[in-house]
């Protein structure tokens, strides 16, 4: 069978890049409800649950009515699904309680939506049995202690429970991994994949927005990733959901029709296929320019126009010395140039320095 598999919307009425609809909503509201009613037609056009890695909305315990209510809509009808359940796990961002027992996506929890904000295991469909582990917070952090007696404790279940004997093991959780936060932000995350990969064939993670897999023999641990682009650090990377064959685990990345947040340095760099219906930085050296870039930009239908203003710094000429340059020589050619910025008497100072490097020596 084949499920569908999103994370991360973070539904939210943003003041960046964003404007009051001809229906009195926030635009990117709006974008994010579009994004998420492209993931349930999908699923619903090849007849498959869908799984919800968290992370829904964007402000903890605070829920913008009108993204709430766009949401609401698209997830309810899922409520009398014909009794082919959805699965649902908050994220960080949808805890309303510092103690994680509290989430926003506890109106979900109805009819054919399950949503499991403790750590569970089900078997929603034949042959595959699901480990949930909702985002491990503790004191409004991280806990990653929390994390592995969850863990174990759904893999004790599992492993002593002989109807599950034989199926396809899936974890699903809201967490970092090593490798993934390594290889995209060259910092550590919050556990190791690899470990997860031991005991489980297929590892779902919501929380890293980027999609990206990896593959420990023909098992395979997934980031699911985010819907749409949040923010300019954004720029070129691919947004969607997943759709994954249970059988194989093969993975399929689905992009998702969306605005695109776009960057260019300078007028010269403005390409009218991008800017249009996007989110444009646009970093120019004078008003003037920045003036034209704007014009430019609004012409070839840009959502919205960003202009920093970053003025050129000419480059400074190297400063050259000899091999084995005395100290009054480097001094004296550091003082003479562009580098050394003071009002200061620079005879005065190169008499000081030349005295306390004498001392020194």
């Amino acid at each position: 069978m084949k499920i569908v598999v999103y994370s991360d919307p973070h539904q939210h009425e943003y003041k960046t890049h964003a404007w009051t609809t001809e229906d009195g909503l926030n635009s990117r509201v709006e974008d994010v409800a579009a994004a998420v009613e492209q993931v349930y037609e999908y699923a619903e056009g090849i007849g498959a649950p869908v799984i919800f890695g968290g992370d829904m909305f964007q402000v903890k315990g605070t829920l913008p009515v009108t993204g709430f209510n766009k949401i609401y809509k698209i997830i309810s009808r899922r409520f009398d699904n014909g009794g082919l359940t959805d699965i649902m796990i908050p994220g960080n961002h949808d805890m309303a309680t510092a103690d994680g027992k509290h989430h926003a996506l506890e109106v979900f929890n109805e009819g054919d939506c399950k949503v499991f904000g403790e750590p569970t295991v089900c078997s929603p469909w034949d042959g595959i049995v699901i480990a949930a582990i909702p985002f491990p917070m503790v004191n409004g952090k991280f806990n990653d202690r929390k994390f592995v007696d969850g863990f174990n404790t759904c893999l004790t279940e599992i492993q002593e429970q002989p109807d599950y004997k034989g199926f396809t093991r899936i974890l699903l959780s809201h967490c970092f991994t090593h490798e993934l936060m390594g290889k995209h932000l060259g910092v550590l995350g919050d556990i190791k994949g690899e470990d997860l990969l031991e005991d489980f064939d297929l590892v779902l993670l919501g929380h890293h927005h980027i999609h990206d897999t990896i593959t420990k023999g023909k098992k395979k641990l997934l980031s699911i990733g985010a819907p749409i682009q949040h923010t300019f650090n954004d720029i070129g990377e691919t947004r969607g959901f997943a759709v994954i064959d249970t059988e194989t685990l093969e993975i399929e990345h689905v992009p998702i029709k969306c605005r695109q947040f776009w960057s260019f340095d300078g007028e010269k760099t403005i390409s009218a296929d991008k800017a249009a219906g996007s989110f444009i930085r646009c970093r120019v050296s004078t008003k003037a320019e920045g003036e034209r870039a704007k014009k430019e930009l609004v012409e070839a239908g840009a959502a919205s126009v960003v202009i920093e203003l970053i003025p050129k710094t000419p480059k400074k000429k190297r400063l050259d010395l000899e091999a084995g340059a005395k100290d009054s020589e480097i001094l004296k050619k550091f003082l003479d140039s562009e580098y050394c910025e003071t009002e200061l008497n620079k005879d005065r100072l190169f008499t000081l320095a030349t005295e306390y490097l004498e001392k020194c020596v």
